[in-house]
């Protein structure tokens, strides 16, 4: 394919993005400040082109994947990403990946926003078959990718609302069946006989780890400090902190 696509930020969702899009047959140049290592076991490694340095790409279609911060206090970080965007104007189309909360694009301007729903540990399987992929736009272009995917239009607000909604409802539902299995076990019952009737199983939904990695804990904090009327998260921090504690040998295999 000709076009000429860009990744700035080389962490597991940059490479992830990649691995997918040099999968999909398209020429790929990541660029990053420093090495990382290569998470992955995949063979597209060697046909990315990785440059490493205080330098970002010219024209193309330019994705930026750097992490965002989420400070003690729970407000996000993120003016090495708008330095980006602002170097970036201009210079053909700029996707951003980066988990930012809707506040953000009031004042900051990218062609599309597609957050990342991605497993560190599953992350190139997710991108290549992700069900339906979330959009933002402002004025109706067509996504670059959209022969790819099925994609779910909205605005760039609404797309980082989802994203939040989406991990917050992962975590909320991981701290009430660990809460409430807790419970359980305090009076001597089955726990997994109980919960297992309603959920069958299903992800997120059985007693064990307590939340953690990437992506659940910033982004609660992040949400909750730009919303504080949700009185609902805080409890979720607190939920899941007591469970860790009490149980804190789940954590040795964590699996959120």
């Amino acid at each position: 394919m000709e076009q000429k696509i860009n990744i700035i930020g080389y962490g597991f969702v940059g490479q992830a993005t990649a691995i997918g899009l040099t999968k999909l047959g398209y020429q790929v140049t990541a660029y990053d400040i420093s090495q990382k290592e290569n998470i992955y076991n995949a063979q597209e490694f060697k046909k990315i082109d990785l440059k490493i340095g205080n330098i970002l790409p010219g024209e193309g279609i330019n994705i930026i994947c750097i992490a965002d911060k989420t400070l003690d206090d729970g407000k996000q970080e993120i003016s090495h990403v708008i330095e980006v965007i602002n170097s970036l104007h201009g210079k053909g189309v700029t996707i951003l990946r980066t988990t930012v909360l809707p506040g953000f694009f009031s004042n900051n301007n990218v062609d599309f926003y597609w957050p990342e729903f991605l497993l560190e540990r599953n992350a190139i399987d997710d991108f290549m078959n992700p069900g339906i992929i979330v959009v933002g736009r402002k004025d109706g272009k067509k996504f670059p990718f959209e022969d790819h995917f099925s994609v779910y239009y909205c605005t760039p607000k609404e797309a980082s609302h989802i994203k939040y909604l989406h991990n917050i409802w992962n975590a909320l539902r991981i701290a009430f069946v660990n809460e409430f299995g807790d419970n359980l076990i305090k009076e001597d019952i089955n726990k997994q006989k109980v919960i297992d009737f309603f959920f069958r199983k299903e992800k997120y939904l059985r007693w064990g780890n307590a939340f953690g990695g990437h992506c659940l804990p910033k982004d609660i904090k992040a949400y909750s400090f730009e919303y504080p009327e949700i009185l609902s998260l805080p409890a979720v921090m607190k939920s899941n902190k007591i469970h860790k504690d009490t149980y804190p040998e789940l954590d040795k295999n964590p699996i959120f």
